[in-house]
Order: C-alpha cells, then sequence, then structure tokens
C-alpha cells in the first residue's frame, strides 16, 4: 500500500506546481464544472468516496479547482462500507490519511447492501442504488446540496452504449442532475478519460484500494468498456465525439458564466 500523499508529483500538485498530466486534470474537471454550472457559489459538496481511482483523483481535482478560484464552495467526503464487504482495514486507514493530506472533512458510514430488501445476493444495480442512497441520506443530514461522484468520459459514453443497445433508449450519465429537488448530483470528470486517472493515480502514488466485489470482474460496465475499444479503432476519439453528440455546443451562444452553452439531445438520465 503507497503511503497517502507521497511522492514528488503529489507533492508538487499541492505546492502549487502541479506537473502537466495533474493540470489538465484540474482544467477538464474546472471546464466541467463551468460548462455545466455545477456548483454555484456557496454550495456545500459531499464528495462519495469509494476507495477507487476515479474517486480519489476527483478529491484532489476539486481540491486544486478550489485553490485557483474554478469554483467557491465547502467539501467533505463520505464512503460507504459495506457490512458484506468490507474494505481491509490499512487500506481504509490510508484513505482516510489521503482525505487528511488534502484538507477534507471524511468520514464512513456503514450499511447493508441490502438495504430493506430480503435478496440474497444484491446485483449491481441494486448495489449502487443503495449506495447513492446512502450519500444522499448523510448530505440532507448534514445540509449538503450537491453530492459528487467520480464518473468519468468512459462512463458516460459507456452507460449511452448500454441504454442504447439494451433498452433502445438514449439515457445517459448527466454532468448534473437535482433527484427529488433536495440534492443535485454532480459528476465533474464528465470529460475526463478513465485512463488519464488511471495515470493519474499511479504516478501521484494515490492510495487506491481493491473493491471487495464479488461481481466486480462480471458486469454489463465491462462489456461496454470493451466496446469503446472497439470502437476506438474506428476514431481515437470516440468518446469526445461521443459526448459530444450527447451534448453539442450551440454556436455563438454564449452561457452567464462564460462558457458556450450546450444542449441535451438525450432525454431521461441514469
Amino acid at each position: 500500500m503507497s503511503a497517502p500523499g507521497s511522492g514528488d508529483a503529489f507533492a508538487r500538485a499541492l505546492s502549487g506546481h502541479p506537473p502537466g498530466f495533474v493540470d489538465r486534470l484540474v482544467k477538464l474537471t474546472g471546464n466541467a464544472i463551468a460548462r455545466f454550472a455545477m456548483i454555484p457559489p456557496g454550495s456545500r459538496v459531499l464528495l462519495g468516496v469509494s476507495g477507487g481511482k476515479d474517486s480519489l483523483s476527483l478529491a484532489l481535482a476539486l481540491v486544486l479547482c478550489r485553490k485557483r478560484r474554478y469554483a467557491e464552495f465547502e467539501l467533505a467526503a463520505v464512503r460507504v462500507d459495506w457490512i458484506e464487504a468490507r474494505m481491509d482495514g490499512e487500506a481504509a486507514a490510508a484513505i482516510g490519511a489521503y482525505m487528511d493530506s488534502l484538507g477534507i472533512p471524511y468520514e464512513t458510514v456503514e450499511a447493508s447492501m441490502r438495504g430493506d430488501h430480503l435478496e440474497p445476493e444484491p446485483g449491481c444495480y441494486r448495489c449502487a442504488r443503495e449506495r447513492k442512497r446512502r450519500v444522499f441520506e448523510r448530505a440532507a443530514e448534514c445540509g449538503f446540496d450537491r453530492v459528487a461522484f467520480g464518473h468519468t468520459l468512459d462512463d458516460v459514453a459507456g452507460t449511452a452504449i448500454l441504454n442504447m443497445v439494451r433498452h433502445g433508449r438514449i439515457e445517459v450519465l448527466a454532468p448534473v442532475r437535482n433527484f427529488f429537488g433536495a440534492v443535485t448530483v454532480i459528476r465533474p470528470l464528465c470529460m475526463v478519460r478513465e485512463s488519464s486517472l488511471r495515470y493519474a493515480a499511479g504516478r501521484l502514488r494515490l492510495p487506491v484500494a481493491s473493491i471487495a466485489c464479488p461481481r466486480k470482474d462480471d458486469n454489463e460496465r465491462i462489456a461496454t468498456r470493451a466496446a469503446l475499444v472497439e470502437l476506438e479503432k474506428m476514431d481515437t476519439l470516440v468518446r469526445e465525439n461521443l459526448f459530444k453528440a450527447l451534448y453539442p455546443v450551440e454556436p455563438g451562444r454564449i452561457g452567464r458564466n462564460g462558457c458556450p452553452v450546450t444542449r441535451r439531445t438525450w432525454h431521461g438520465d441514469s
């Protein structure tokens, strides 16, 4: 297990002199925040942390976006620890130390992935929904109006493909979506490739934890990743082009935040 906050690249990132790959990550994150008006001034953002490279990278990106004044907001983080699949104690401690090094208040919430249901083995959909519900509940209890998740450009493109193929509809992971009029979900990494985060996590020596899920290597998301790899043979910018098709910029229109106005081409949300 790498020591949290270790390595010259990580130290440079926090000191205000980040290496190029971190600078690109922060700029893409900041662009998404501005383009989709994710974080109004004075927002209170709760980051949902899984322990994977995406959410850990997002934690760093949000801290650096705030330092650069891309947005002004309060930030905290929470991780849901499933009773049925607890994270290793050393890994959990490393994540806590990493959040401390970033100055992010952090807590762990213990819960059952079955929720109020009696399924012997909850599937991926049930698990994800229960995790999201627990994070929403904690956000409401603590007065957070925004919940940030680490979904990437690959997740947005893959979800669009999955829903078109499986369900015959265009339904995506929206960059911003309000749930029940109380909590707004934001996805600041929606314009960042997963491969970029994999590289960043390795170079920064982030304390990425292995997820103790019995179905982590057997779900539909893996199939969509394989589909993206095949489509990439046609055009290396397949992810960016799918995003552009889902969120085209309206020519000549500039919003109040100084960013191009985006027009949605889909209806529904995942």
